[in-house]
């Protein structure tokens, strides 16, 4: 397995940066998240309906813990990243599918995992059964902890420092 940070130095993708979203942002980052997760969603759970994903879309949006990827001036992708008792917890990674097998979310999360492997921290997620992005979390060495109909829950746990 890589370490992460070498993970995150190694990975070819574009520079970006994280910010809070803006208000006035909603209907765009709304689209993008319909870009991004609705074909699994839909998958999942059947159709997607309008008024229950605007609703978990806005609790998203005002959580305080939603950032907005930026790639130059080029709004990328959201990362929601939760502080647990028990963990760190990426509860949200969504690129645009014009992001997307670029590396930038193979660096995103490479990054999460260093900084909370500074901390002595492990790193826990969900992601749908259908979602592709299982790979990439399976090849960031994220060992599944249990599946549900609906999802893979997973959690990585820093190496031990060496003595």
């Amino acid at each position: 397995m890589v370490h992460p940070r070498e993970a995150a130095e190694s990975v070819a993708a574009p520079p970006h940066n994280l910010r809070p979203p803006l208000e006035s942002e909603f209907e765009a980052l709304y689209a993008l998240h319909f870009a991004a997760m609705g074909d699994y969603v839909i998958a999942t759970w059947g159709p997607w309906i309008e008024e229950i994903q605007r609703e978990f879309f806005a609790v998203r949006m005002t959580s305080g813990n939603l950032r907005v990827i930026e790639v130059g001036s080029e709004v990328a992708g959201l990362l929601e990243v939760e502080e647990r008792e028990e963990a760190m917890f990426l509860s949200n990674i969504q690129l645009a599918p014009e992001f997307q097998g670029r590396g930038l979310g193979t660096k995103i999360i490479a990054a999460l995992q260093a900084d909370t492997a500074s901390r002595g921290r492990p790193l826990e997620l969900t992601v749908l059964r259908v979602n592709p992005a299982k790979h990439l979390y399976d090849r960031l060495g994220f060992l599944e902890t249990q599946m549900t109909v609906t999802h893979h829950h997973m959690r990585w746990t820093p190496p031990l420092p060496y003595s």
